[in-house]
C-alpha cells in the first residue's frame, strides 16, 4: 500500500502533521514508569529474557509481578519484553563505548539518563526504548487511519477534497491532548497496539480485496486480541460498516423490507471473525490465574456509574482541559442518582443523532462515527465491572469513532462552500489558518501533557490538584515529595490519604518507610504488618517489610518475609534479589558465628550458634550448639530454653519438656522458657489427642 501524492500542497500539509507530531511528543520520550508500569516491566522478570516470550502465551502468570494483576495478555507482555531486549542491547554498546552510535543516540533523545552514572543504568531500566517503540507504532496507526478515513469517505462521496478531510482526520487524533494519556502511559501500550491492529484488519478488508478473500485481515485480529480484549468490538463494528458504507443502508433501513441478503452476506462474512473472537475470549478466561481480581464493586454498580462516565468522555474529546492521569470519580451509590439519567440521556441523544444522520449516504460517517464511539466503549463501560469508574486511557479507541464524525460534519459544511472558497483566495486561507491553529492547540496541550507525565513529582500533583479526593493521588504525591526530603508535606498527604482509604496496603507501606525514615521504628513496623495483613497477596507489602527487617539487621525474619512473598509472586525480581542477599547475609552471620565459638569457646559464643543455626531451621546443629554451652555451663538456662524450643521443633516432647522445666527450674523468671515449655507441653498434648 503505497502513499501516492502528486500535490504539492498537500505533500506540505503532510510535513507539517509529521512535524507537529513528533514536536509535541518530543518532550515525552525520558518520562518515568508509571502505575502499572512498575509491576509489569520494572519488578517482573519474565520479560527479561526475550527467549520467555513463548512461556507468555502459556503462562498468564508472567504478565505481572502482582498476582492480582495477572491477566492473560501476552501479547502486551512480549512487546516489553522486545524493548527490554533492544534496550539492553544499546545499553551494553553505550556502556562499552561513549562514542558508540548508541551512546550518542541515548546522548541526543534521553540527555538525563546519559548522564546518570555507570553503575545505576547498569541496574536501572530505560524507558526511553519503550516510548520510542509505542510512539513508532502510533505513527504508524495515523498512515493506517489516513487510509481508512479515505475509503469511508470516498465510499459515500466522490470529492476531490476527500483526501484533505482524511488528513485533517488523522491529523486532529494524532495530537488530540487526550491521547497523550496513552501513549505517556507505558503499559498502556495494550490500548493503542490493540487499536492499530483493529484499524490494520479495517485497511486489510477495505482496501485489499485478496486479504478479504482469503481472511487475512484476521491475523492481526488475532494478535491484537493476545494485547487486549477490546479487539473482539471489531465484529461489531465491521457489522455496521457494511450496513451503513458499503451497503448504504441506513439504520431504520436495517429493519426493513429487502434487506435480508444484505444480513445475510454480512453473517456470512463476519462468521469466521465471531467464532475465532469467542475461540479467544473463552481461552483467556481459562488462561487467566486465580489471584487475578478486577478490583470492581460489582456490575450493577459500575453500569450504573458508566453513562454519566460516557457523558464525560465526550465532553473531554470537545475540551480536553479536565484530563487526569487518575480521578476522584466515585460509583453511583444509588438509583436516585441524577447522573444515571443525565447520563442515559446523554446516550440516547447521541443514539438518535445516530439513527437521524444514518438516512441520508452524505452523513453516514457521522453515525458510524458516534457508533465506533459507543461500541468500543462496551468493554470498558458496560457490566465488566473494572478497579476504577473512570480513566482517561480507555477512550483511545472510541475517540477515533468521534473524530470520523466531527471531521466528516465540518468537511460537508465545507464541501457545500466549495465553489465560493474557490473563488475567494481569503476565505480558503482563513479556513485553512482556523484548521492549523485548532490541530495546533491540542498539539500544545500534548506537549503540555507530556510534562505533567515526566515523573512522579509533577504528576501527582497535578494528581491531587485536579483529583482532590484521590487517596492514592494524596499517598504517591507523599512518596514524591518524601524522594525530595519533604518529609512535613510528605505526612500532611499520607494523613489525607489515611482519612480518604484506609484500608489500603500500599499507603500503610509507604506511610512505614516514611515512620522508618524518622526513626520510629515500632510504627514502622506496625505499618507493614497492617499492609500485609490488608492484602496478604500482595508481595510489595514483603518486599518492604523484608527491606526493612534487613535495615534492622533482623536477617532470618527478613528471609521468612521475603520466601513468603516469593511464595505469591516467583517471578518478582525485587523479592528474589533481596532473598539472594538476606540469604547471602544470613551465611556470613553463621560463618562467623562458627569461627566465634570455635576461636573464643565460650557459653554466650556457643548459645549465638545455637541461635544462628535455629534460624536456618538446623535443629539438630543448633541442640549440639547448646549443648556445648551447658557443658561449659551448666546452670544455664537460656541453652536449656533454646534446647526446649528446638525439641520442640523436632516433636520430641518429652526431651523438650525436660530441657524447659530445667531451664525454669534454674531460673523462674525466665519468661522465654516458661513460654517454650508450655508450647511444648500443649504441643504433645495436641498430638496425644490427634489433633
Amino acid at each position: 500500500m503505497e502513499m501516492k501524492i502528486k500535490d504539492p500542497f498537500f505533500k506540505l500539509l503532510w510535513l507539517g502533521a509529521f512535524s507537529l507530531l513528533f514536536i509535541s511528543y518530543s518532550n515525552h520520550f525520558e518520562n518515568s514508569f508509571h502505575f502499572d508500569d512498575e509491576h509489569c516491566i520494572g519488578s517482573n522478570a519474565a520479560i527479561r529474557d526475550w527467549r520467555n516470550i513463548p512461556s507468555f502465551f502459556k503462562d498468564a502468570s508472567t504478565t505481572s509481578s502482582l498476582p492480582a494483576n495477572q491477566a492473560y495478555r501476552p501479547g502486551v507482555t512480549t512487546l516489553n519484553a522486545i524493548d527490554h531486549a533492544i534496550q539492553n542491547r544499546m545499553k551494553n554498546l553505550a556502556l562499552a563505548d561513549s562514542n558508540s552510535l548508541a551512546f550518542k543516540f541515548e546522548e541526543f533523545f534521553c540527555p538525563e539518563w546519559a548522564a546518570k552514572p555507570i553503575s545505576f543504568k547498569k541496574q536501572n531500566i530505560n524507558p526511553f526504548y519503550f516510548h520510542l517503540s509505542i510512539f513508532l507504532s502510533y505513527f504508524l496507526l495515523g498512515i493506517l487511519l489516513y487510509y481508512f478515513f479515505l475509503e469511508i469517505f470516498n465510499k459515500t462521496i466522490a470529492h476531490d477534497w476527500n483526501k484533505y478531510a482524511a488528513l485533517a482526520a488523522t491529523a486532529f487524533f494524532w495530537l488530540h491532548a487526550a491521547n497523550a494519556e496513552t501513549i505517556n502511559y507505558i503499559i498502556s501500550r495494550s490500548d493503542s497496539f490493540s487499536t492499530l491492529m483493529i484499524v490494520l484488519c479495517f485497511v486489510m478488508y477495505m482496501r485489499m480485496p485478496f486479504c478479504r478473500k482469503y481472511f487475512l485481515w484476521l491475523i492481526p485480529f488475532i494478535f491484537g486480541f493476545f494485547v487486549k480484549e477490546p479487539v473482539l468490538m471489531l465484529v461489531p463494528l465491521l457489522f455496521f460498516y457494511h450496513f451503513l458504507i458499503e451497503n448504504n443502508t441506513s439504520l431504520p433501513g436495517l429493519f426493513g423490507k429487502g434487506t435480508s441478503p444484505v444480513w445475510f452476506t454480512a453473517i456470512i462474512k463476519l462468521t469466521p471473525a465471531f467464532l475465532i473472537g469467542c475461540a479467544l475470549y473463552f481461552l483467556a478466561g481459562a488462561m487467566t490465574p486465580d489471584t487475578w481480581e478486577g478490583g470492581g464493586p460489582g456490575w450493577k454498580k459500575y453500569l450504573a456509574t458508566q453513562p454519566f462516565v460516557i457523558a464525560h468522555y465526550f465532553q473531554n474529546f470537545i475540551l480536553p482541559i479536565d484530563l487526569s492521569a487518575d480521578t476522584d470519580w466515585k460509583y453511583v451509590e444509588s438509583f436516585s442518582d441524577y447522573r444515571i439519567y443525565a447520563g442515559l440521556a446523554f446516550i440516547l441523544a447521541l443514539l438518535w443523532t445516530a439513527w437521524m444522520f444514518s438516512k441520508e449516504k452524505l452523513t453516514r460517517p457521522i453515525s458510524f462515527g458516534i457508533l465506533w464511539f459507543l461500541i468500543a466503549l462496551l468493554p470498558t463501560s458496560s457490566v465488566f465491572a473494572l478497579a476504577e469508574p473512570m480513566n482517561d486511557h480507555r477512550v483511545f479507541f472510541p475517540y477515533i469513532g468521534l473524530v470520523m464524525s466531527f471531521t466528516w460534519f465540518f468537511a460537508l459544511v465545507i464541501y457545500k462552500r466549495k465553489e465560493m472558497l474557490d473563488t475567494f483566495l481569503g476565505k480558503k486561507l482563513i479556513l485553512y489558518t482556523f484548521i492549523i491553529a485548532f490541530i495546533a492547540a491540542h498539539a500544545a496541550g500534548t506537549f503540555q501533557r507530556n510534562g505533567v507525565w515526566k515523573s512522579g513529582d509533577s504528576l501527582w500533583a497535578d494528581v491531587v490538584k485536579k483529583s482532590p479526593l484521590n487517596g492514592r493521588g494524596h499517598m504517591n504525591y507523599g512518596i514524591a515529595l518524601m524522594s525530595k526530603a519533604d518529609f512535613a508535606g510528605a505526612w500532611k498527604h499520607f494523613s489525607e490519604a489515611l482519612k480518604i482509604i484506609p484500608g489500603y496496603s500500599y499507603l500503610h507501606v509507604n506511610i512505614g518507610i516514611y515512620k522508618n525514615a524518622m526513626g520510629l521504628y515500632a510504627e514502622a513496623e506496625g505499618h507493614y504488618r497492617n499492609a500485609i495483613m490488608l492484602d496478604q497477596k500482595n508481595p510489595e507489602t514483603y518486599y518492604y517489610y523484608a527491606q526493612f527487617l534487613l535495615s534492622q539487621n533482623r536477617i532470618q525474619e527478613g528471609i521468612n518475609v521475603a520466601n513468603s512473598g516469593m511464595k505469591w509472586s516467583p517471578g518478582h525480581i525485587g523479592l528474589a534479589e533481596l532473598l539472594a542477599r538476606l540469604s547471602a547475609m544470613s551465611i556470613a552471620v553463621l560463618d562467623n558465628a562458627i569461627i566465634k565459638a570455635t576461636n573464643e569457646p565460650s557459653p554466650e559464643n556457643f548459645l549465638s550458634l545455637s541461635l544462628q543455626y535455629g534460624l536456618l531451621g538446623k535443629w539438630e546443629l543448633s541442640i549440639t550448639a547448646a549443648e556445648e554451652a551447658i557443658k561449659l555451663k551448666p546452670d544455664y538456662d537460656a541453652a536449656y530454653s533454646n534446647l526446649c524450643y528446638d525439641y520442640t521443633m523436632l516433636k520430641q516432647w518429652d526431651k523438650a519438656i525436660a530441657a524447659g522445666e530445667m531451664a525454669t527450674k534454674i531460673n523462674p523468671n525466665n519468661q522465654l522458657a516458661q513460654n517454650n515449655l508450655a508450647e511444648s507441653k500443649r504441643m504433645k498434648e495436641l498430638e496425644k489427642n490427634g489433633k
